[in-house]
């Protein structure tokens, strides 16, 4: 159990669910009815994923109580987040990979959704070669072994 919840956000799991929250974040937000007509609709719906992101574990470690392996591990992860921003960037590269997945698989290519989708798009890949780079140095061979690994 250990081991399942300080690797759930390491490749392939993380990478995985990040891009499956991508792919059908539209979808959902359709059914429920989230705003998807204004230019600014997308960007809000990205938008209310990531702050789930980022609210929703806080809340279940506050109501769990897991061991104090776990919540070691979890808190380094937390504090080198907090030191590189790149390092929370790179997991847009996932999530907006799914987004784009889904627009291109859907054949949906209004504005208000293609353009924020890039943008994290973009923006995950900017993280990624950043915190590679970090990393692993400026070799890019690594840098790139390293993105497709999510590490």
């Amino acid at each position: 159990m250990t081991h399942l919840l300080t690797s759930a956000e390491r490749a392939p799991f993380g990478v995985i669910y990040r891009v499956i929250l991508g792919f059908v974040l539209f979808p959902l937000a359709s059914l429920v009815r989230l705003p998807i007509t204004a230019w600014w609709g997308g960007t809000v719906q990205i938008l209310t994923l990531l702050i789930a992101l980022r609210v929703g574990p806080a809340v279940i470690r506050k109501a769990i109580r897991f061991p104090d392996e776990i919540r070691t591990v979890w808190a380094e992860r937390r504090q080198l987040a907090k030191r590189h921003d790149s390092y929370q960037w790179r997991k847009l590269l996932w999530i907006g990979l799914g987004l784009c997945g889904y627009l291109a698989l859907a054949g949906d290519h209004r504005p208000s959704r293609t353009i924020p989708s890039l943008a994290c798009l973009s923006a995950g890949v900017a993280g990624s070669v950043i915190w590679a780079r970090r990393r692993q140095g400026a070799d890019v061979q690594n840098v790139l072994s390293g993105i497709l690994a999510g590490d």
